[in-house]
């Protein structure tokens, strides 16, 4: 090897190797301790949840890695939901899970509980020097995983973020088995790619693409009720209900996140969804605009008396192609749901003689 070669890597070599062993001291040195109370504090600000982490410590390359971390979400008024007074609370369903202490809420609140097991994340050195984000996470928690990146531009205020979860165990998502009032099984996968411009959800445009394994509802012991129904107020208890193979993929385009496809078909129920989501800032209030469609199989009626009631309780939302029909509106975070044999008026349909009425294909 020349000497000349010989110099440039004397002079190459020594700040490497100096800028590797400050970040190493960097790494171990680091107050995870403090960092790890600010992060539960930021992200238990707003008031809407409440954040938990066992422990915070570094991950591989410019990463910081959190163990367990249970996340209470606070249950919509009338939800239900754990009563923050009891410090441990299992988070598992019929498909396992694992207890963990959380924080205490104000008294008389309900959340709902989710645990991660692990959560992952790196920062692009680079990206951060301009002043924007360039992150990537891997979680394990609820019985799968879910990875993916998310950025974005300062000056401009754009981010985006393109995502996959797989397996995830719903029987361990508590939050959406009290949305929906029943317990929701299964294992579910999604892809999600949006792009947010400067910041504006109503700009966003992406796709997302749901698929459910095993999926179910009810368990034989908790009721349906619908609210102003006078059969179904008080509500009927409902058996496992197999929903076979669900799918569904949505578009997003200029704020509007519109149903290209979800549908479930099984032995002993067929469903179908459409509409469209107007999204909003924050994601909660965005606004629904649906139409679910459902037909429970005569085998099932046999089996279970129960369903007879609802050709009785939802006479109203019969359907000519025998299906029962339920509008979807209000909001994300607290979606109310109403027997009708017609969905919405389809967009620019308002005003016409035909627009409170829905193709009954």
């Amino acid at each position: 090897m020349s000497s000349r070669m010989l110099r440039l890597l004397k002079w190459v070599g020594y700040p490497l190797f100096a800028l590797f062993a400050f970040v190493v001291a960097f790494y171990l040195m680091f107050p995870y301790d403090k960092v790890k109370t600010r992060v539960e504090d930021f992200l238990s600000a707003t008031g809407d949840m409440e954040v938990s982490i066992a422990e915070l410590g570094p991950s591989p390359l410019t990463g910081v890695k959190a163990m367990d971390l249970v996340v209470r979400i606070k249950d919509a008024p009338g939800q239900g939901g754990v009563n923050p007074a009891d410090t441990v609370e299992a988070a598992e369903g019929a498909e396992g899970g694992k207890k963990a202490a959380g924080p205490k809420g104000p008294k008389g609140a309900s959340y709902s509980r989710v645990l991660l097991d692990e959560v992952r994340v790196g920062v692009g050195l680079l990206a951060l020097l301009s002043g924007s984000l360039d992150i990537t996470f891997d979680v394990e928690g609820l019985g799968g995983t879910l990875e993916g990146e998310f950025s974005s531009d300062k000056k401009k205020k754009d981010w985006s973020v393109k995502a996959a979860a797989e397996d995830i165990k719903l029987g361990q998502a508590k939050i959406l088995s009290k949305k929906l009032g029943l317990p929701l099984m299964g294992g579910l996968s999604a892809e999600v790619d949006l792009k947010v411009p400067g910041g504006k959800m109503n700009e966003a445009s992406g796709t997302l693409r749901i698929s459910c394994k095993g999926c179910s509802l009810g368990d034989g012991k908790k009721k349906l009720k619908i609210k102003g129904n006078a059969f179904l107020s008080a509500g009927i208890t409902l058996p496992k209900l197999r929903m076979g193979k669900m799918s569904g993929e949505v578009k997003v385009d200029k704020g509007e996140a519109k149903i290209q496809s979800f549908s479930a078909k099984s032995p002993d129920l067929e469903l179908k969804l459409e509409g469209s989501v107007q999204l909003r800032q924050p994601m909660g209030f965005s606004v629904l605009n649906g139409y679910l469609r459902f037909k429970v199989s005569d085998a099932l009626k046999e089996k279970n008396p129960a369903f007879g009631l609802l050709d009785t309780a939802l006479g109203n939302a019969k359907r000519p192609d025998g299906f029962f029909g339920m509008k979807v509106f209000g909001n994300l975070k607290n979606p109310k749901f109403l027997p009708s044999r017609v969905g919405p008026p389809k967009r620019g349909d308002l005003g016409s003689s035909s627009g409170n009425r829905l193709a009954q294909k």
